[in-house]
């Protein structure tokens, strides 16, 4: 199972540094993104399956790393980098927001505890978490990600990864949260169906 993990997060690592090159941010992106991979794919190997695996366990995953390869492309071959203040000033920005969603998820997966997969599914004595941030969110280990994949995008002043992130990432997410949302309510009836009418998806006061 370790081998599996430290393999995917190799795989991640070396396909950012072949589209990007060697430049020290790329090879920040893809130890950050390997290590991440290698994370998740050991939490995916330790879960328990349940029932049928859904194609989004593994088309989320490959939708996010879309978005990195897609920011090391911009680093490695955009000629038309922003002057150094601007680009300055977008890391910073583009920090802030990773660590903003570094810092949602951690709190989505305290409040959680056991429930907190990577797979799609349910524990059977799993209960209908509102605490902490699903106060408001009904899924704020997605609005982490999302958090995440923008701020990246703009640290790296990468069109592409912004690119790659809303028009593949988030419906790919959009389809996940449909199914999961379907298999909540089938679980919980009409105690989901009230915390749906008073909480937002992703983003509090729009979606």
């Amino acid at each position: 199972m370790r081998g599996v993990s430290l393999l995917t997060g190799f795989a991640v690592a070396a396909a950012i540094v072949a589209i990007g090159g060697v430049r020290s941010e790329v090879c920040a992106l893809a130890v950050i993104g390997g290590a991440a991979f290698a994370d998740l794919a050991r939490r995916g190997e330790s879960e328990v399956a349940r029932g049928r695996r859904d194609s989004t366990d593994l088309t989320l995953p490959l939708g996010f790393l879309v978005v990195l390869m897609a920011a090391a492309f911009d680093l490695g071959f955009d000629a038309d980098d922003p002057p150094e203040h601007v680009a300055w000033m977008l890391r910073l920005a583009g920090i802030a927001v990773i660590f903003a969603g570094v810092l949602l998820r951690s709190c989505a997966a305290r409040a959680l505890g056991d429930s907190f997969v990577v797979r799609l599914g349910m524990r059977a004595e799993q209960r209908l978490v509102e605490a902490g941030p699903y106060r408001r969110l009904r899924h704020p280990n997605y609005a982490a990600l999302l958090l995440v994949a923008l701020g990246t995008a703009v640290a790296l002043a990468s069109p592409l990864a912004l690119a790659a992130t809303l028009l593949l990432w988030l419906p790919i997410v959009t389809l996940r949260i449909a199914r999961e949302e379907r298999m909540l309510a089938e679980r919980f009836g009409s105690a989901y169906e009230r915390y749906r009418g008073r909480t937002w998806r992703l983003v509090p006061g729009m979606y």
